[in-house]
């Protein structure tokens, strides 16, 4: 008899553990989809591929990549989601400057935006919080969170390091929804 109260026990907490996870979705993006903010710039010196985007030019510049969220409406019909977690997945290929990132949450009709605390490339899974421009290699960036997007859309922005001796990449990033 201990034996089935224990598999009923261990049953429920399964059942309760594919629940939990059943209600976050998330939504991942190849870094092709990221693209470079130019001011006044004439040349676009950046190329996709499988790694995903790579800033060849020598010089430090912005990206912003869009990241598309499952659509829910609220009882006014504006839509709504809550956002648990951003994560990234970069190559830093410059020793020089520093590869950072942000998540951005804007409001749809302009009235502002709301951001994560900026991490830096490091050795650190997850991103430092520190500048350090002594790393190069591959990491992520990550930042739990608890964004309601009613109404609102969510972005990354990275200052991406020229290319020295390498290009860096935006090889992919993940938006979790629940």
């Amino acid at each position: 008899m201990k034996a089935i109260g224990l598999t009923g026990t261990l049953a429920t907490m399964s059942l309760a553990l594919i629940s939990s996870a059943a209600a976050e979705r998330a939504v991942n993006q190849h870094g092709s989809a990221c693209a470079p903010v130019y001011g006044n710039n004439t040349t676009y010196p950046y190329n996709t591929g499988l790694n995903g985007i790579a800033w060849t030019g020598t010089t430090q510049t912005y990206f912003h990549c869009p990241a598309p969220a499952p659509v829910e409406s609220d009882a006014n019909g504006i839509a709504t989601s809550n956002v648990k977690l951003l994560k990234m997945y970069v190559e830093d290929g410059s020793t020089t400057q520093t590869f950072r990132c942000q998540g951005i949450l804007y409001a749809q009709d302009g009235s502002g935006f709301t951001a994560t605390s900026q991490k830096y490339a490091c050795s650190v899974a997850g991103g430092c919080v520190d500048s350090t421009t002594a790393f190069s290699g591959e990491t992520t960036f990550e930042w739990p969170i608890n964004w309601v997007t009613s109404g609102s859309w969510v972005m990354f922005q990275c200052l991406t390091p020229g290319k020295n001796p390498t290009s860096s990449y935006i090889s992919s990033y993940r938006v979790v929804y629940q």
